[in-house]
């Protein structure tokens, strides 16, 4: 079972189907174990994934009968974070800073394969989709994990914050990804919705929205409705 959206995105569930999940998982392993070679477990051959995808949602984005990208979601009101297990200051700030633990999620897993990167439409949709639904389920105290280099200016873009300067190690299973800080946005105040999303597309999307004009103008719009599959 998942739910299907317009613009390609699937949004799978824990007890979704395993072919959908595998699919989501095949991804991962594609980009972080074949393409980046990063040293990270693999229990299933072909497929990559961790405990706390039994407690989160992922999106997928697929074009025509390729799965393109996807993005994990994990809700507090489930349990701890990944980035709470990162740094035992950015557990303290998650414990004492948000006492709706169902406002508040993390975005992490955010990968497109390299065949998808040329035109941002994986990633545009991906992002946009995450807010989106985020929003409809009131989880609009968005966490994540920015890595510190040449990504820096696009996790600010999305952000807009970094609500802790320190530096962490970002480890999985033992190996360290590099150095990340944590970022914070807080989509729920007014217009910060609209704000969050052109900020965050408006540097990848010059050519997506020159010949995509529906999904520009529905950038501006919230509460985007939800389809069953």
């Amino acid at each position: 079972m998942g739910v299907l959206m317009k613009d390609n995105i699937t949004i799978v569930f824990p007890n979704s189907s395993e072919s959908l999940k595998q699919r989501v998982f095949r991804i991962r392993y594609q980009v972080y174990i074949d393409e980046m070679r990063l040293p990270l477990p693999v229990t299933s051959k072909g497929l990559l994934h961790d405990d706390f995808d039994s407690k989160s949602i992922n999106l997928l984005y697929s074009k025509g009968n390729q799965d393109i990208g996807t993005m994990r979601i994990t809700f507090l009101k489930d349990g701890n974070l990944e980035i709470m297990q990162q740094s035992p200051r950015w557990r303290h700030i998650v414990s004492t800073k948000f006492k709706d633990a169902n406002s508040v999620c993390e975005f992490n897993r955010f990968i497109v394969k390299a065949s998808g990167r040329g035109s941002a439409a994986a990633s545009a949709h991906l992002m946009y989709t995450a807010f989106t639904y985020c929003t409809s389920v009131n989880a609009y105290n968005v966490l994540a994990a920015g890595k510190v280099g040449r990504l820096t200016s696009y996790y600010k873009k999305i952000f807009g914050s970094i609500i802790d300067n320190e530096l962490v190690h970002y480890v999985l299973d033992g190996h360290s990804l590099g150095q990340y800080r944590l970022m914070y946005f807080n989509f729920g105040m007014p217009h910060s919705f609209r704000r969050c999303t052109i900020s965050a597309t408006y540097s990848i999307l010059n050519y997506f929205c020159c010949n995509h004009w529906t999904l520009f103008k529905s950038l501006f719009q919230r509460g985007q409705g939800f389809k069953k599959k």
